[in-house]
């Protein structure tokens, strides 16, 4: 047992560190602009930030933060001091693989709940 609970952890930490996406939900970050009814569970971009995403969980919508790089790295890959949501591999990257594009058709298109 203690075989596993080293094993998990390790993997989790390992998943972290390679920037995937692991939503842990709070009250705190409930989002209740944006409407997940009828939409499957999973992850979406963000309407108007490329370093946050919105997780959807059994219809309740959550703001997530991507974590903080290194700005040390380039402007061109941590131009705001985080990694942005990728939604094409579900996980935070640099700007310059995650390539995100904020515009008026994606404001439009996302699920606001007014």
């Amino acid at each position: 047992m203690k075989t596993f609970a080293k094993l998990f952890s390790c993997v989790f930490l390992m998943l972290m560190m390679l920037g995937f996406v692991v939503p842990s939900a709070s009250a705190d970050d409930f989002a209740p602009y944006y409407d997940c009814s009828g939409v499957a569970n999973g992850n979406y971009n963000h309407p108007t930030e490329c370093d946050q995403f919105i997780s959807c969980s059994n219809g309740t919508a959550y703001e997530r933060d991507c974590p903080s790089c290194q700005t040390s790295e380039g402007l061109d890959k941590c131009p705001d001091g985080k990694l942005h949501y990728n939604a094409l591999t579900d996980k935070c990257e640099t700007a310059d693989i995650a390539k995100c594009h904020l515009n008026e058709q994606m404001k439009t298109s996302f699920h606001w709940n007014l």
